[in-house]
């Protein structure tokens, strides 16, 4: 027979080990005075991590320690480091450490905006509130249900008596002291004595009519005379668009209005008729060449002369137009240039007054005979004259 050999298993334990508690730092959460001698001591929760034996891992977790605070270092909120303590200086056997030193005044975060410290997401002064109401609320009832019916009756009596005396006090005060300083404002009688001030204001920014809930920086326009289902946002350039009994009305608003107005429609623009006199309205300025159309799509245009001239081609065309040239032939739109006929009876006369105007250097002057006799053509530089 075998004998079967079973080697025996550990236990698994769960139990948490936590890392020495020799020195520790944490956030003062509670003060308080323990025994007849009231030893000041403070309550501090301190961060700590737990190693899981089980788990192999560490978990973060919250202890409160209480530690001796003889010299009253430490306050509510306070960051503080705590030293353990030998068992004789001990005054209890829960007090088992001291604080050190203090780490971070006031360790709980001020508001900026209120200056009020928060606690655990609260106000210390809602803290404190909720303290008193709960004393007040639960504390003195609990305390009056001992008493007979006839002194609680009395208790009850004299706490009514000192709210009406406070209420009295204060409504006194606000009668004689300023207005401006007191904490209450009489309505009406404040209203009486500025009724002829409310009366200039209401005239000035004409709310005679005015719709409830609106009050105006100045005079209302005729929309805003409306009420608001009425309003539409083309009665700032349509009288059409207000009420028959209001277009009278609204026309002088209308007539200083800046709204840009409507451009007509493009069908009605592109009529034949149209076009011509649009054609002609856009030579009003300047004077268009019969090949200006043509021009303007293919040649950048300049102002010159009173005449919007073709200045220079933006295609590549040169090598065409040269080929052209020299094979058939080109035409180019010069009829911007204007003939004008200069007369006079003595030929020698009309040449000595224009001579002074010509340049021998720069061209030709009027004197040249080959163009007196008629078989060339001419082209001279004309320049003003010092004399005019």
């Amino acid at each position: 027979m075998k004998r079967l050999l079973f080697q025996k298993m550990p236990k698994t334990s769960i139990f948490k080990t936590r890392v020495g508690t020799e020195l520790l730092m944490g956030k003062v959460v509670k003060l308080s005075n323990i025994g007849i001698s009231h030893i000041p001591c403070a309550q501090v929760r301190c961060s700590m991590n737990e190693f899981n034996i089980y788990l192999k891992k560490y978990f973060a977790r919250s202890f409160e320690f209480w530690a001796l605070d003889r010299e009253s270092k430490g306050r509510l909120g306070d960051t503080v480091l705590i030293r353990r303590i030998g068992i004789d200086e001990r005054p209890t056997t829960n007090v088992a450490h001291a604080i050190d030193r203090v780490v971070f005044k006031y360790g709980n975060i001020v508001d900026p905006v209120t200056g009020k410290r928060v606690i655990k997401d609260e106000f210390s002064d809602e803290i404190e509130l909720r303290k008193k109401l709960v004393e007040e609320i639960i504390d003195e009832p609990l305390e009056q249900d001992a008493l007979l019916f006839d002194e609680r009756r009395a208790i009850q009596r004299q706490v009514l008596e000192e709210k009406k005396s406070t209420l009295e006090e204060e409504k006194a005060k606000m009668e004689t002291e300023d207005l401006s300083k007191a904490r209450f404002v009489r309505v009406h009688s404040y209203l009486e004595e500025r009724a002829a001030q409310v009366a200039d204001l209401l005239q000035i920014v004409d709310n005679s009519n005015l719709i409830s809930g609106e009050v105006t920086k100045g005079p209302r326009t005729a929309a805003q005379r409306l009420p608001r289902h009425m309003r539409r946002r083309a009665m700032a350039y349509e009288v059409r668009r207000f009420p028959k009994g209001l277009r009278k009305f609204a026309a002088p608003f209308l007539a200083i209005s800046k709204h840009r107005k409507k451009p007509p429609s493009r069908f009605f623009r592109r009529r034949s008729r149209n076009l011509l006199l649009n054609y002609i309205r856009r030579q009003r300025r300047m004077v268009w060449l019969e090949t200006h159309i043509w021009h303007a799509k293919r040649f950048h245009v300049i102002d010159r002369w009173g005449y919007r001239l073709p200045d220079r081609s933006f295609q590549r065309n040169f090598r065409p137009c040269y080929r052209d040239s020299v094979r058939h032939c080109t035409v180019r739109d010069k009829s911007y240039l204007t003939c004008f006929l200069i007369s006079h009876n003595n030929q020698d006369e009309l040449i000595s007054l224009l001579n002074p105007m010509c340049s021998n250097a720069a061209s030709p002057t009027f004197a040249f005979k080959s163009g007196l006799n008629g078989f060339y053509e001419v082209r001279q530089l004309y320049y003003t004259s010092f004399d005019s």
